[in-house]
């Protein structure tokens, strides 16, 4: 069954985090593009005669090409092969000779790339505000494909090894097709929910959605939320043996 979903938040990262975190995705970005480009020079030296030089028989080739590593990166690579043989807009495209893909034709990450992409699923970047956006466009399944995705497991990773900071954490919201169809007779109801909340950002802001998180002490803490006196719920930061930790809000 089809599930058209979305998700966005913008989390802010401790400063003395920021750059480690950032850096694990160019580390991975830098390793697909090497694999995409390996992939292209074994397409290439695969290749006979007439699909090196006439395109409709190396585009059969590129729709046949199989590899034995991740399929995203067959996939990307793919894209890239059509792509680099095809780079004229003009008429004539489809007349022109295919060939090798050089390093020079993929785009590299360095240390000053900020967004980082696949599909529907965007990472991207602000060193001056110390933020990253975790943005999946909508699409059918777009966050479940997301979650299992290369880049979408790596923010799992590196978002759980985080060291969260008073001033640092954040929500990300969401909303899928069935969610607001339901609410079509009901008044006010339908709108984004929250998909992940993290930190103490995120458990101020989402106190029932916030898993346990590490704080900069290295310490795991739990929110708990409870009734007081008068009614009024406190959430409380609490650490795994229990004790009420560093206030409440």
């Amino acid at each position: 069954m089809s599930c058209y979903e979305w998700s966005h938040g913008k989390i802010v990262l401790p400063s003395g985090q920021f750059a480690t975190f950032r850096k694990a995705f160019e580390e991975a970005e830098r390793n697909k593009v090497e694999s995409v480009f390996e992939m292209t020079q074994e397409f290439w030296k695969r290749l006979s005669p007439k699909e090196r030089r006439e395109q409709p028989a190396y585009r059969d080739a590129v729709s046949g090409f199989e590899w034995t590593g991740p399929p995203e990166f067959l996939h990307e690579a793919r894209f890239v092969l059509i792509q680099h043989a095809a780079r004229a807009v003009d008429s004539d495209a489809s007349d022109m000779r295919p060939c090798r893909v050089l390093k020079g034709d993929l785009q590299w990450p360095n240390n000053r790339t900020r967004v980082f992409q696949n599909a529907d699923l965007f990472i991207t970047f602000d060193p001056g505000a110390r933020t990253v956006e975790y943005t999946v466009h909508e699409n059918n399944h777009a966050r479940e494909w997301a979650d299992n995705s290369m880049l979408g497991t790596l923010w799992n990773q590196q978002i759980a090894r985080v060291r969260w900071t008073r001033n640092s954490g954040g929500v990300i919201l969401g909303n899928d097709e069935y969610h607001r169809e339901a609410a079509l007779d009901s008044a006010g109801a339908g709108g984004s929910y929250v998909v992940a909340a993290y930190g103490y950002l995120g458990a101020k802001e989402a106190p029932g959605s916030v898993q346990p998180f590490i704080n900069a002490e290295g310490q795991s803490i739990k929110v708990v939320t409870r009734v007081i006196r008068g009614g009024r719920l406190v959430s409380e930061f609490v650490p795994d043996h229990g004790r009420t930790f560093a206030g409440r809000w």
